[in-house]
């Protein structure tokens, strides 16, 4: 099930939401890899397939006299728990995405814009990927998401 909703609740404040629910499930697979070796996954949950996902945003636009326009613009994202794979423990490799992003951005009619944002700004910390390490039983290697990042964007547009 797949739902997307917008919404403008007063002029320029733009809301949105989109969700998702699945039922990630193998209807047959006899030789996938488990933590100990082959094992049949058949009716299992497909790893790093959320079975619950969501994304909030708002984007509200002004103006600055007649020539500045600029926008505050806030988004959440949410994934539910999933084992990331089958070859690794889920207390190993599991995650839950729970992240907020923001941003604000002024545009001048010479072209000039500029815009500050922030990524992961609750430092919200998982992996994206998980896997057993080469030659070193039982030790696991991941890849960690993006760590709390801000930044300053400004460009200049030619015309």
């Amino acid at each position: 099930i797949e739902l997307e909703a917008s919404c403008a609740p007063v002029d320029d404040l733009t809301l949105s939401f989109s969700g998702t629910w699945l039922d990630p499930k193998y209807d047959s697979f006899k030789l996938g890899r488990g933590v100990d070796g082959p094992v049949d996954l058949s009716g299992k949950q497909v790893p790093g397939v959320h079975e619950f996902s969501m994304n909030l945003s708002g984007i509200y636009s002004f103006s600055l006299g007649s020539s500045i326009s600029g926008f505050v613009r806030a988004a959440y994202i949410y994934d539910d728990e999933v084992s990331l794979v089958y070859n690794v423990l889920p207390s190993v490799a599991s995650r839950e995405v729970s992240t907020f992003n923001a941003s604000i951005g002024i545009e001048w009619g010479n072209g000039f814009e500029a815009m500050l944002w922030g990524r992961n700004i609750n430092d919200d910390d998982y992996l994206l990927s998980a896997f057993p390490s080469v030659a070193q039983l039982g030790s696991f290697s991941g890849y960690p998401n993006e760590p709390r990042t801000y930044g300053l964007t400004v460009t200049k547009r030619f015309q």
